[in-house]
C-alpha cells in the first residue's frame, strides 16, 4: 500500500504540471487542428527563462511572467512562420523547436543547466510544510501537490471561460471551417496567431512549474516532451469519455481532459517503473525508457480508438493535419 500511495503522490506531482502544458496543445491540436510541434521549444524557454530570471534575483511573480511570455513567444514565431512566410504547420512548429534550444543557452548563459535548489520559488512555502507536517513520515507532499491542483484548475477554468466566450466561439470555429469564418468577416491567420500564442504560453508555464518543482532546468529538458504530451492528450480523451465529460460534445471535458491525461500517464509509467525495481514484472524497466514508452502508449491507444471508431463511435484523429 505503502508503494501505491508513494506513486500516486509522484504522479500528481508530475502529472499537475505537465497537464497545464497538455491543455496548451488541446487548444492547438483539437481546438484549432494545428499539428503543432512546438511544445519541446516553449516548455524548455520557460523553464529556462523562469530560471534564469529568479536566480537573476527577481521574484518567482516576475519569473512565472517571463516564462508565460518566452512559451508565448515561441508560438508566436511558429505562428508568424506558417501565416507570413508559408511554411508548412508541422515544419514551422519543428523550426522554432530547434531555434529555442540555441535561445535555452544564450537564456542561461551559456550554461546547459541551472541549480534551482537554494533559490525561493513558488514551491518553497509548501516544500517546507511537507518537511514539518505529519504526513512527513509517510514522504508524501500534500502541500506541494495541492499548489499543484490549485494553479492547474485556475488554468482549465480559465480556458474553459475563454471557450465559452465569442473569442472562443471563432477560435473553434477557425479549427473546424476556416471559410465561414472569413465569411464572418474574421481573419482566420489572426485566430491561428492567437491560439499558437496561448497555447504555447500554457506549455511555457507548465515548463516553469517543472523546472520549480524539481529545483533545476536543463536544456534537454524539453527534448520529447511533444511525445508526452500527446500520449497523455490521448489518455485524458479517454478518461474523460469514462466520466461522461466527451471532449467532442464538452468543452468542459475538453479544458480539463489533459490534466486527467498527464495524470493518468505518470501513473501509469511510475507505476510500472516501481513494479520493475520492486520484481513484480519480469522486465527491467529504466527512468530512460520514457520516450519509447510514450510513443508504444501512442501507438496502442490509436489503434483502440480505431478499433472503436469501427464500432461506431466517433473520434478525432490524433493529428488533425
Amino acid at each position: 500500500m505503502e508503494q501505491i500511495v508513494s506513486v500516486i503522490d509522484n504522479a500528481l506531482l508530475q502529472g499537475l504540471g505537465y497537464g497545464i502544458a497538455v491543455v496548451g496543445i488541446t487548444i492547438a491540436f483539437r481546438v484549432l487542428r494545428y499539428p503543432d510541434l512546438t511544445a519541446d521549444g516553449s516548455f524548455l524557454i520557460g523553464a529556462a527563462a523562469f530560471s534564469a530570471t529568479v536566480t537573476a534575483g527577481a521574484s518567482w511573480i516576475v519569473a512565472t511572467v517571463a516564462s508565460v511570455g518566452g512559451g508565448a513567444t515561441a508560438g508566436l514565431l511558429t505562428a508568424l512562420m506558417h501565416t507570413k512566410a508559408g511554411v508548412n504547420r508541422l515544419l514551422s512548429g519543428i523550426l522554432t523547436a530547434m531555434m529555442c534550444y540555441s535561445v535555452a543557452f544564450w537564456i542561461l548563459s551559456g550554461r546547459s543547466n541551472l541549480n534551482l535548489a537554494d533559490t525561493p520559488n513558488m514551491y518553497s512555502a509548501a516544500e517546507l510544510l511537507d518537511a514539518r507536517a505529519a504526513w512527513a513520515e509517510l514522504n508524501i507532499h500534500v502541500a506541494s501537490v495541492l499548489l499543484s491542483a490549485i494553479v492547474a484548475a485556475v488554468a482549465v477554468l480559465a480556458v474553459y471561460l475563454l471557450l465559452k466566450s465569442e473569442f472562443g466561439v471563432v477560435l473553434r470555429a477557425t479549427g473546424e471551417n476556416e471559410a465561414l469564418v472569413e465569411g464572418l468577416g474574421r481573419r482566420p491567420q489572426r485566430y491561428h496567431t492567437a491560439g499558437l500564442v496561448l497555447a504555447n504560453g500554457l506549455v511555457g508555464l507548465a515548463g516553469c512549474l517543472v523546472s520549480a518543482r524539481q529545483g533545476f532546468a536543463d536544456v534537454n529538458m524539453g527534448f520529447g516532451v511533444i511525445i508526452t504530451l500527446v500520449a497523455a492528450l490521448v489518455i485524458g480523451e479517454e478518461l474523460a469519455r469514462l466520466m461522461g465529460l466527451d471532449p467532442s460534445r464538452s468543452l468542459f471535458g475538453r479544458a480539463i481532459s489533459g490534466v486527467f491525461g498527464a495524470c493518468g500517464y505518470f501513473f501509469f509509467y511510475l507505476f510500472i517503473l516501481r513494479a520493475s525495481i520492486l520484481g513484480w514484472v519480469p522486465v527491467r524497466i529504466q527512468p530512460t525508457d520514457l520516450k519509447l514508452m510514450s510513443a508504444i502508449i501512442v501507438v496502442v491507444f490509436v489503434l483502440v480508438r480505431k478499433h472503436a471508431n469501427r464500432r461506431g463511435n466517433m473520434i478525432e484523429e490524433i493529428l488533425p493535419i
